[in-house]
């Protein structure tokens, strides 16, 4: 599934950006129906990045 996230210089609705101090955090993040695919979260202490896939997982980038 693919799903259009920016148009030109606009956000798709529904598209968040958090930080979270630890990868554990990431099992708290909001799941699809708060937040939509391409939502991005920024691990602090690591740096790693995760992002909400089209079917609503969060995975490491």
């Amino acid at each position: 599934m693919i799903k259009i996230t920016k148009n030109g210089d606009k956000a798709g609705y529904g598209v968040k950006e958090f930080i979270a101090d630890t990868t554990a955090d990431v099992a708290n993040l909001p799941d699809s129906n708060e937040t939509a695919p391409g939502s991005t979260c920024l691990i602090a202490g690591t740096g790693d990045v995760y992002i909400m896939n089209a079917s609503g997982n969060w995975v490491q980038l």
